[in-house]
Formats: C-alpha cells, sequence, structure tokens
C-alpha cells in the first residue's frame, strides 16, 4: 500500500515539474551547444589591430560629413590616391553601433552576425539529416574551420548573407516554393556590405549549371530541377546580377573586386591570401574537413548529388587557393557532409528523456550554457579578475599607450610604424596624424610595401626613411620581423627614444 502511495506521489511530481517547465530534451542541447560554437569565440576574440580600425573611421567620416569619400584621407603615403570604399555600409552600421553603445556593443553585433550565420548552417544541417546530433556534430566542424574568421571586421555581415542565400537555394531546391525572389533584394544589401557579394552569383550560378546538367543527362526521372524551374532560376540570377549595380560604384564594383583578388602586394604581405599548408597547425581543421568530406562520399549510402558535388568541389577549390577562402567551404560543407554521413548507416530513433532526473538535469545544462555566454559577454568579460579571463576588449598587441602618448604631446611629424600599428593609428588619431601604412595593403602598391619590407628588415633603412621625410619611429619591440631594424636604431647616433612601454619603443630624429 505505502508503495503504490509513493509511486503515485512520484508520478505526480514528475507531472508537475513537467507542466511547470517545457520540455527540455539532450537534442535542444545539441543545437544549444553548436550555436555556442560559434557564440563564445565571436564574443571571447578581441578586437584586432588590423582590418577593424580603420572601418570604424571610415564610418565616423561618412556619418560626419553624410558623404562616402572617393580617395584616400589615411595616409600620409597614399594621399588623395583614388580608393573605393565598397564596405561603407557595413562601415556606417560599425559607427553607429559604436555611438550607441561603445567598443561592447561592436563587439556583442559581430557575434551575433556569426552566430546567425552558423545557425542557419546548423537548420539546414538538420533539415538534410533529419537528426540533431549529427546536425550539431557538422555545425560544430565548421565552426573549427571558421573560427579564425570570426573577428569584427565587414566580412562578418557577409557570413549570414551567404548562408541565407544557401538556405533559399536548398529550400527551393528541396521543396520548390517560391522564396527566390529574395535573392534580388538580398544582393543590393550584400554589394554595398563587404566585397564577397560576388559568392551569392556563384552559388546560383553552380546550381543553375548543376541542376540543367541533372536534368539534361538523367532525363525527366531525375532528381532535379524541371526546365521551367531552372529557367526561374535563371532569371532569378539575372535580376540578382542587376541588383550589384546598386551601390555607389555601380557595376564599377566587379572591377574593384577585381584588383583586390588580384594584388601582388596583398598575396605577399597578407597571410590570409596566401595558399593553406598542411604544415600549419591553424590550416589543419581544413584538410581534415576536407578529407572527411571525401570519405563520407565514398561510403555514403546514397549516390552524392551532383550540385552538391559541384558546391563541395568549387569552394573547396576556392579554399585550397587562399586560406581567407576556407570560411566559405566551411558553411558549405557542413549541410552536405550531414547529409552523407547521416545516410552512411541506419539512424535509430531515440525516445526523448522525459524523466524528471534527466530533464533536471538538462536544464542544470542549459543554465551553465547562459552563464557561460553572460561571463563572456563583452560588459562581463573584461571585469573578471583572472587576468586568463578579464582579458580586455582590444587585442593587446594594440599600441594604446603609445597613441595617448602621441596624442598628448601634439606629435604631427610622419612616424613610421609597423603595419599593425596604421589602423589603430586611423582610428586614434585622424587627423592629427596619418598612418605610413596599414591594413589597405591594395591601396598601398607593390614598390611602397617594398620599400616598407626594406626597411623593417634594415636594408638602406635610412636612405628610405629620409625618402619618406620620416621623423619618428615607432617599433613593436616583442616583433621579431622588426628586430633589425630595432637593432639598427639602438646603434644608432641618429635616433633618440621618447616613449616606451611593454609593447613598443617610440623614438625621434635628432
Amino acid at each position: 500500500m505505502k508503495g503504490a502511495l509513493w509511486e503515485k506521489t512520484a508520478a505526480g511530481r514528475a507531472r508537475l515539474r513537467s507542466a511547470s517547465l517545457p520540455h527540455l530534451s539532450i537534442e535542444h542541447l545539441w543545437a544549444m551547444a553548436a550555436l555556442a560554437g560559434a557564440l563564445w569565440p565571436a564574443l571571447a576574440i578581441p578586437l584586432q589591430p588590423l582590418d577593424f580600425w580603420w572601418h570604424l573611421k571610415v564610418g565616423e567620416v561618412i556619418h560626419t560629413t553624410g558623404s562616402i569619400p572617393r580617395t584616400d584621407l589615411f595616409s600620409f603615403t597614399a594621399q588623395g590616391r583614388e580608393f573605393v570604399y565598397q564596405n561603407w555600409l557595413s562601415e556606417l552600421i560599425y559607427y553607429l553601433t559604436y555611438k550607441l553603445g561603445g567598443l561592447p556593443s561592436i563587439v556583442l553585433l559581430n557575434a551575433l552576425a556569426v552566430t546567425a550565420a552558423f545557425g542557419l548552417v546548423l537548420y539546414l544541417c538538420w533539415e538534410t539529416s533529419h537528426e540533431v546530433r549529427r546536425a550539431a556534430l557538422c555545425t560544430l566542424l565548421a565552426e573549427a574551420l571558421g573560427i579564425r574568421f570570426t573577428n569584427a571586421r565587414p566580412q562578418a555581415f557577409s557570413f549570414p548573407l551567404f548562408t541565407a542565400f544557401y538556405l533559399v537555394l536548398q529550400c527551393y531546391r528541396r521543396r520548390g516554393g517560391n522564396s527566390l525572389w529574395l535573392l534580388p533584394p538580398l544582393m543590393a544589401l550584400w554589394v554595398n556590405v563587404h566585397g564577397a557579394f560576388v559568392l551569392g552569383l556563384v552559388l546560383l550560378s553552380i546550381v543553375l549549371c548543376a541542376e540543367f546538367a541533372k536534368r539534361v543527362l538523367q532525363g525527366p526521372h531525375a532528381e532535379a530541377l524541371s526546365f521551367g524551374q531552372v529557367a526561374y532560376l535563371g532569371l532569378i540570377l539575372l535580376a540578382t546580377l542587376l541588383a550589384t549595380g546598386l551601390n555607389p560604384e555601380g557595376y564599377g564594383v566587379f572591377a574593384y573586386v577585381r584588383a583586390v583578388q588580384s594584388d601582388p602586394a596583398s598575396q605577399n604581405l597578407v597571410t590570409e591570401w596566401q595558399v593553406p599548408s598542411i604544415k600549419r597547425l591553424s590550416d589543419l581543421p581544413f584538410f581534415a574537413a576536407l578529407f572527411l568530406g571525401f570519405i563520407a562520399f565514398i561510403y555514403s549510402a546514397q549516390r552524392p548529388d551532383l550540385t552538391d558535388l559541384a558546391l563541395f568541389s568549387v569552394f573547396a577549390g576556392l579554399a585550397l587557393s587562399s586560406v581567407r577562402h576556407i570560411i566559405w567551404f566551411a558553411l558549405i560543407m557542413a549541410p552536405i557532409l550531414a547529409r552523407h554521413v547521416a545516410r552512411s548507416r541506419t539512424i535509430r530513433k531515440r525516445r526523448p528523456a522525459t524523466r524528471g532526473g534527466a530533464m533536471g538535469l538538462n536544464y542544470l545544462i542549459a543554465v551553465l550554457l547562459a552563464l557561460i555566454t553572460v561571463l563572456l559577454s563583452p560588459w562581463v568579460r573584461p571585469r573578471l579578475p583572472h587576468p586568463r579571463l578579464g582579458y580586455g576588449l582590444l587585442d593587446p598587441r594594440t599600441p594604446v599607450g603609445a597613441m595617448e602618448f602621441i596624442e598628448e604631446r601634439g606629435i604631427g611629424g610622419r612616424i613610421f610604424h609597423p603595419q599593425h600599428y596604421g589602423d589603430y593609428l586611423i582610428w586614434r588619431l585622424y587627423p592629427q596624424q596619418r598612418a605610413f601604412i596599414d591594413g589597405r595593403v591594395h591601396l598601398y602598391g607593390p614598390a611602397l610595401c617594398r620599400d616598407y619590407i626594406r626597411i623593417l628588415s634594415a636594408c638602406d633603412w635610412e636612405r628610405l626613411l629620409a625618402k619618406y621625410r620620416i621623423q619618428f619611429l615607432l617599433l613593436d619591440k616583442s616583433d621579431d620581423g622588426e628586430g633589425r631594424l630595432l637593432q639598427a636604431v639602438r646603434g644608432s647616433d641618429g635616433w633618440e627614444p621618447i616613449y616606451q612601454d611593454d609593447l613598443c619603443i617610440m623614438y625621434k630624429k635628432r
């Protein structure tokens, strides 16, 4: 009797708990973990010295003047040279966000953009595999490839736009419908945000050609779009191409993108434009994912789809040509991998955990995930007591102290500095100071880049500094690449130190 009464009481308590709390299964936790895999690194990575700060300054100039600049404003080595500010809208968004909530708001905005992109990837993985756990694992693999690209810069806005294109095209292939009309207006936004807009056209073209080829080669019974659907896709491609003209440069924006892609100085000086190497630890996740993709195709229980093969191959080729393109391969690869890994063996359906104990544990894990997110937020993390957790929003290599010194002393003479100081110099000191070089390598051209490298190598450095009328040197004490120049300056009687901290040292010409 007592046993029966106890069982009824326990059952009643379980029903009460399930009635008061929404069901939280292990599948929900897998989805949360996949989203956290994108959100946490984006929140934790500090603002980098390169490829962000000058964009923020452009946003300020646009907001202040009400117009987009047409020439370089921020350097003394290329001042007045024509320059295309193709990312103008993302730069303005960054500055307005900064005005609204400071640097923490920018970190949050960037993290949300990155998380939105991988959230769409998670949905695509789930839609194609019909299993949350596999979808989450494939998304986490994509995030392992993309984590190095999650720092704040205009490219971050391209990630959700790229995956939105991918989602619309995949939905059209799988279910038909009429969501393709979204692509032209999305392109009109994208072309004003970042130069990766051309990848939207690449996506459309690959799907169009592959679906047409399937229909022609496999006949009327092929699992492919009908000729009518292919024709409609072609019209959407044309409309999307026309939408690329809705920017301040018109269709001349393609010439700018081509110039940046083929710029020899960028290829030599910017690591992201170089070919990935299996000898570099940071590139190993890409090669692992590439190998895993081929294995999944080989052992999949179903024949690989021609469109999936085309997408995988084209973006793998892009990634093999440049480290910068690995992120696009990651976003494309994950749903394709989820589809074929899911089909490689019979999937057993699991009953969701409904017991009170399991539900309680699931809620505990969910609360822990939420707590970590709060601790990583840009308003909380800098205040954490532990130095490994409570580091600031700015990368430690950012020369904050030196810029404060220059600003306070009113120093206006020309400064030679490493490239990774140029962006922050523009943000903090323009118009009092202008940069020698910064992240816009394609602006400066091969000749100046050669001089820059020769100066850093202490090769004919005094003549070259005189050529550019340099009055001050700001050198990174921890950078091996500047070791020769720093050693040469210390051995010269022509320069005297006027400032130094743990990061850098500044010299004035005697």
